[in-house]
């Protein structure tokens, strides 16, 4: 490993960089729309430092949710939109750990131990990630057609998954008798990856299905997961599940893999300093309001007031206080004016994003969000719009009110090479709270009487309420016109998210 150099900063990340340096760059991904529970819907987006991104959405809501500018105003809608930007974690193959686990162990022995904890949460962070992604591709690459290939691709995974966590054991080994504060982080990343692993290793036992091809797969799958628990209660590394253990037990697993994961990714986590967007702008407005609104009121008192002349006295009153009604009813309207004009062409409000314990500013973001009608609506949404409706009939019967979202994020590249150059992009989780859009729809299912034609008799059924949010939206460069439209239906009852998919756009 180099020496650290005199810069604090760059000192703390010439471990990643050294060690991110043989990941190749991956494509930035798309938008990914998720249910992240009941009343949370989970948006994802990416911003590289290459160019600046300009993110738009437009919330179609039905018209039976109340929502407007008079019933939401500015400051609920920004406490339902709460952003989380993240560093994005470099992307690495499964097959791949091993490799970069032995390139990383040298360096870890011989770091200081502030930058050793921080590498083995980034290359977790890595590993975790690898696996994650590689199960679900394989689960999403299941098909009833081809469960050759699916049992032969989960075999893989099983080796594969298997071989990489003993070539990080045998990198974190020597670490157990290293700084304390190393030791502890090198066996919780340990426990942790386990657990990933275990866990991967259940989703796809789960979707193996029966058949002489499958077996042996489906047992070695099983194996793995049931090894990787008796690896862990071996070291009494936190809580193991048992089938005959009590609720308390699955409590105690789940609280230890949260705060597992929120340990090993606080070294991605960045501040986020958030301000008016046009607050300054609007009192230097208003300011000016008052001043053209106080001349008026002068200008009319000089010329049409002689208080020195005896018998104008009235006169000269009367003119004063006319003047004083003009110079604020039109202080009023300027004011009102301005509100609008800034309104149209500033942001709501602006970021900065910092790295904890730095000044140097990341990125910049200008956000916007409120109301819209159908007019100001760009070319093409509302054709793409209309992908969504299910028919004609559903078009004409959906009256709507329009939400629209937007950010234009410039992460800078300069510092971002200076401070972060182990990091390709930004990760912006995006979580929509829909509570408040739910409190004026219908009971989730009633119970109605129908008529069966064929039976030739009334019948009483459970009948379902739902309702469909469309949300077309695009991230692309700033300011570019060809980007396409997509389209996502959010389909939710009164008891929350039911489902969320994706159409094709324009």
């Amino acid at each position: 490993m180099a020496q650290p150099d005199s810069d604090p900063v760059r000192r703390t990340t010439t471990l990643a960089a050294d060690a991110t340096s043989s990941v190749e760059t991956a494509p930035v991904p798309g938008p990914r729309w998720e249910r992240h529970d009941r009343t949370h819907l989970e948006l994802t987006l990416r911003y590289p430092v290459s160019e600046d991104r300009t993110w738009q959405a437009f919330y179609f809501l039905p018209e039976s949710f109340r929502l407007d500018a008079n019933t939401y105003s500015k400051r609920e809608l920004f406490a339902d939109f709460r952003s989380y930007v993240r560093f994005t974690i470099p992307r690495i193959e499964l097959e791949r750990v091993p490799e970069e686990a032995r390139k990383l162990a040298g360096q870890l022995m011989s770091g200081p131990p502030d930058d050793v904890v921080r590498e083995l949460k980034l290359f977790s962070s890595r590993v975790r990630l690898a696996i994650t992604d590689e199960a679900q591709a394989i689960i999403d690459a299941e098909t009833p057609e081809d469960g050759r290939r699916l049992t032969a691709l989960v075999d893989t995974f099983v080796t594969t998954g298997s071989g990489a966590l003993a070539a990080i054991r045998d990198v974190l080994e020597p670490l157990e008798q290293a700084d304390p504060e190393v030791a502890k982080t090198a066996a919780w990343v340990d426990e942790y990856l386990s657990r990933i692993l275990e866990m991967a290793l259940i989703d796809l036992a789960n979707v193996v299905g029966a058949g002489d091809e499958s077996e042996g797969v489906l047992g070695a799958t099983t194996a793995a997961a049931v090894d990787e628990a008796r690896y862990r209660r071996s070291r009494n590394a936190g809580p193991v599940s048992s089938a005959t253990g009590s609720i308390h037990d699955l409590e105690q697993i789940e609280r230890r893999q949260h705060s597992l994961k929120r340990f090993t990714s606080s070294v991605l986590w960045l501040d986020v300093q958030i301000r008016d967007g046009y607050s300054v702008a609007l009192h230097i407005f208003h300011a000016l309001a008052a001043g053209i609104a106080m001349a008026f009121a002068v200008v009319l008192a000089v010329l049409f007031g002689q208080p020195n002349v005896p018998g104008r006295l009235g006169v000269w009153v009367a003119v004063v206080i006319v003047a004083y009604m003009g110079k604020d009813r039109l202080k009023a309207i300027l004011q009102t004016v301005f509100d609008s004009l800034v309104a149209t062409h500033l942001p709501d409000r602006r970021w900065t994003v910092n790295r904890p314990g730095s000044s140097s500013v990341l990125a910049d973001v200008a956000e916007r969000l409120g109301f819209v009608d159908r007019d100001a609506l760009p070319d093409g949404v509302d054709v793409v719009r209309r992908v969504a409706f299910r028919n004609r009939l559903q078009e004409l019967g959906g009256p709507e009110s329009i939400l629209r979202h937007t950010k234009t994020v410039r992460v800078r590249a300069d510092a971002m090479e200076t401070t972060a150059p182990e990091f390709a992009s930004l990760t912006d989780v995006m979580r929509v709270d829909i509570s408040r859009w739910l409190a004026h729809t219908d009971d989730a299912k009633r119970t109605v009487t129908l008529a069966d034609p064929e039976a030739g008799e009334l019948f009483e059924s459970k009948l379902p309420r739902a309702y469909d949010i469309t949300v077309v939206y695009r991230l692309a460069a700033k300011d570019a016109q060809e980007a396409q439209w997509q389209v996502a239906r959010i389909v939710v009852s009164r008891n929350g998210i039911r489902r969320v998919g994706l159409l094709n756009g324009t």
